[in-house]
């Protein structure tokens, strides 16, 4: 099943908080999701607590090179397929219902809000 929604998260170095928000999207109450992180050139463990995920909604794109938050977030609206784009950052955790409809289905566009 085609993904109706990406999660888009720019990263660096937060090697400290990264599982638990990775962890905290993975596990919302909707599943037809694309969680898709660019990494921009950690220099710490967070690339390698990245690929300990097994999930298929998660995609990971490392860049060697630090390009910061504005450009990288552009590289990622690129790489999307899907209709709706919610953004998260890499040190904060999302609640269960963070993504997804609201009930209306996506034909109404609407989604729960940021919390």
């Amino acid at each position: 099943m085609k993904a109706d929604i990406t999660v888009l998260m720019v990263i660096r170095n937060e090697e400290k908080s990264v599982a638990q928000t990775v962890k905290s999207v993975l596990n919302q109450t909707y599943k037809n999701f694309t969680f898709l992180v660019l990494d921009d050139g950690s220099t710490d463990r967070t690339p390698e607590i990245l690929e300990s995920f097994k999930d298929k909604r998660l995609v990971v794109k490392h860049f060697p090179q630090r390009a910061f938050l504005t450009k990288r977030l552009n590289q990622g609206l690129k790489m999307t397929k899907t209709r709706f784009v919610a953004r998260m950052d890499g040190h904060n955790l999302a609640e269960k219902r963070r993504v997804g409809p609201s009930g209306d289905g996506l034909g109404g566009g609407k989604f729960y809000p940021d919390r």
